[in-house]
């Protein structure tokens, strides 16, 4: 009832606009599919509070969502300058370098991000930019470079499951586990 929603938050804003309010307006016009007058909202957001970051995150989201990754890698560092320990915003930040095939700045984000939530991946992949890919390739690569990272942070499970994923959505060069170093301690576990 996202129509309803907007409603409540536009009475609520004509008694007390806030920060809040203002994102949630517009998170709602993001779920119908509403960009423009999504963007409006969080701008407003930032111009209310110029020390909240969630508009700034919002904002990104919206950038990243029409495809220009650079203004939403903008909007992102100015979230996190704010506060530099949320997940979803380093999460974001990754997804827009992966966006722009920048896949060292992505690993590193998404680092941040596994350390900050290690289930991070699983609560957000499906509002995030991988899950607006069309791409079958972007879905692999992002695989495994989760399944690399996991591998890193000694994370088994996980690991073996995004090398599962990668392999399902076709990885051209899955061999790769064969000779990485950061899969080295998988190759000896029998699932491998």
């Amino acid at each position: 009832h996202y129509l309803d929603a907007i409603n409540f938050y536009k009475a609520a804003m004509a008694k007390q606009p806030s920060t809040l309010l203002w994102n949630k307006e517009g998170m709602s016009y993001l779920l119908l599919q509403r960009v423009p007058e999504a963007s409006k909202c969080f701008d407003r957001a930032i111009k209310l509070d110029k020390q909240a970051p969630e508009g700034y995150n919002n904002r990104g989201y919206v950038e990243q969502h029409n495809e220009h990754y650079n203004r939403a890698i903008k909007y992102y560092r100015k979230a996190l300058s704010l506060r530099s320990d949320d997940a979803v915003f380093h999460y974001n930040m990754g997804s827009s370098y992966f966006g722009k095939h920048d896949y060292v700045s992505a690993a590193q984000e998404y680092r941040a991000a596994y350390g900050l939530d290690p289930t991070i991946f699983e609560r957000v992949s499906k509002m995030g930019i991988m899950a607006q890919s069309t791409s079958p390739e972007n879905r692999a690569a992002f695989s495994f470079m989760l399944a690399k990272m996991c591998a890193q942070a000694g994370d088994v499970d996980r690991s073996l499951e995004y090398l599962r994923k990668a392999m399902e959505e076709g990885y051209k060069d899955i061999k790769k586990v064969y000779t990485d170093a950061e899969f080295a301690s998988l190759r000896e576990d029998k699932r491998f």
